[in-house]
């Protein structure tokens, strides 16, 4: 993927993810996934890393640094305020999952897989997440208009996200920014996910 410049707006710098984010990205993706990411991280603890001090977040920073996953801090885009990561953006391009990939997925994930099997191809929007301290700020807004950016630079002109359609916040603002949906599933109803209803996967045109 073609390096990202940084942008700077007031005490706000949009930059490209470092390895000495892996922590604070970590905890993003898992505001992003309202706690999904964590209930997976900690079934992966052994005992040796939790008699270390290890817990959930340090699995899911270790797959920040990972190059082979998908989570890599080179595919986040930070918003850094004032020296600190304060919200972030994961992006990457979608591809279309095999029969084979998509059976040996837990229920909510296949939910999640099956709505993008819809837009291979598109630049897709993973994880977006602020941390409670920067909200109402319009970081996020400011991490959308520069996946746009990142999109075009990658020549894709698609661009697309999964939201639940019962968090009318996020929605107000990806409807703001120009998605519309395209289609829907029921969420799998689980005491880790917060919202029940349907999972919803929005586009729209690169602009």
């Amino acid at each position: 993927m073609p390096q990202m410049s940084t942008h700077r707006s007031e005490n706000i710098l949009l930059r490209g993810g470092e390895a000495a984010d892996a922590r604070q990205i970590a905890e993003l993706i898992n505001i992003a996934s309202r706690g999904i990411e964590l209930h997976d991280w900690q079934a992966e603890l052994t005992l040796a890393m939790v008699a270390d001090g290890q817990n959930g977040i340090d699995v899911g920073a270790a797959k920040v640094l990972a190059s082979e996953g998908y989570n890599h801090y080179s595919r986040v885009r930070v918003a850094d305020c004032d020296g600190r990561v304060a919200a972030m953006c994961l992006n990457h391009i979608l591809v279309k999952k095999t029969a084979a990939e998509l059976d040996s997925l837990a229920p909510m994930r296949r939910v999640y897989a099956d709505l993008k099997q819809h837009e291979p191809g598109s630049f897709y929007i993973d994880s977006l997440a602020c941390f409670p301290a920067y909200r109402g700020r319009g970081l996020g807004k400011l991490l959308i208009e520069d996946a746009f950016e990142e999109a075009q630079a990658v020549a894709c002109d698609r661009i697309s996200l999964l939201a639940f359609e019962q968090n009318a916040g996020a929605m107000r603002l990806y409807q703001h920014m120009g998605f519309e949906v395209l289609y829907r599933l029921p969420a799998v109803e689980s005491e880790e996910i917060p919202y029940g209803g349907d999972v919803v996967l929005m586009s729209r045109d690169v602009p």
